[in-house]
């Protein structure tokens, strides 16, 4: 993913959301990482009104960024919480998860057309993204909250 992504420019927004992750995921860690690459991120707003953001990076252990083989794909949910975009000192988007993707990982299939072959309740599917295009990795669905709605049509970019 990272040679596809070789070369253009990193939107600040993917850049931002990658950052919290990352910092977040460092807080519960003894064993720290350092960023190596932001890839993509998507923000967009839930029929309800709430808006998250899905973000990917690769990180290292601290030290050994350079290494290929120490590079993992990570996968972050943020949630904004609007009450918090006045005030200047403090961040609105909070990390609501933020993984590691390893072997297994699915990409979104928003405009992609899906033959869900399961039973779907309320037109959700919990096992796939349906905001986020298939270039986003996503660990299993029950590790996000967002996104869920196999209907498409209430997703709309934000930010």
């Amino acid at each position: 993913m990272e040679e596809c992504l070789a070369g253009r420019e990193i939107c600040p927004q993917a850049r931002h959301f990658a950052t919290l992750a990352l910092k977040n995921y460092n807080s519960k860690r003894v064993h720290k990482f350092e960023m190596a690459t932001v890839l993509l991120s998507k923000c967009f707003t839930e029929h309800d009104g709430v808006t998250y953001g899905h973000v990917n990076f690769t990180a290292a252990p601290k030290g050994q960024v350079t290494s290929l083989a120490a590079k993992r794909l990570f996968f972050a949910e943020l949630m904004l919480v609007p009450e918090l975009q006045m005030d200047e000192t403090a961040e609105p988007m909070r990390v609501v998860h933020v993984c590691t993707i390893d072997g297994s990982c699915y990409g979104g299939c928003h405009l992609i057309r899906l033959d869900i072959k399961k039973s779907i309740r309320n037109k959700m599917d919990y096992d796939r993204c349906h905001a986020c295009s298939d270039r986003i990795k996503h660990p299993t669905g029950d590790q996000f909250i967002g996104g869920h709605n196999s209907t498409r049509m209430p997703y709309y970019s934000t930010f």
